[in-house]
């Protein structure tokens, strides 16, 4: 395999592994921040303050969308500057590259066949409830 087609797939694995945990993370801080947004407006509603500004906030929450952002290949590219790279060098990418694709693949299999691991317990009820006919309140 050549060194720049191993590169190139090498940065593309960090790429997708970059931004499906950069979603996923951004997915609970935004979770994280609205339940506490959800808390202190209803402390100041408990305490007779305005709302108006944590109902501004909660609005920007919902309506943005968090951009991903680009991976810093960095180390690659030092890596890349060498003018010729070993075959030890050449290895260790494969090797990591092999690695970071069977550790994506991994996990997305695990997602798959056990939907109830990355789920919360909030969902975990309402469809424990379902499958015996019942249904959670709202």
């Amino acid at each position: 395999m050549k060194f720049r087609q191993l590169y190139k797939e090498l940065q593309k694995e960090l790429s997708i592994i970059n931004s499906k945990t950069f979603k996923a993370h951004a997915e609970r801080e935004l979770k994280h921040r609205k339940t506490k947004l959800q808390y202190q407006k209803f402390q100041a509603i408990k305490d007779k303050m305005p709302t108006k500004h944590l109902d501004e906030q909660l609005s920007r929450l919902d309506g943005g969308e968090t951009k991903v952002p680009r991976f810093n290949s960095t180390i690659i590219k030092e890596i890349v500057a060498e003018k010729e790279a070993s075959k030890m060098n050449l290895m260790h990418m494969k090797n990591i590259k092999t690695f970071l694709n069977s550790q994506r693949v991994y996990t997305e299999l695990i997602e798959r066949y056990n939907p109830g691991l990355t789920m919360d317990q909030e969902d975990k009820v309402r469809r424990t409830a379902n499958r015996v006919g019942l249904q959670v309140p709202n």
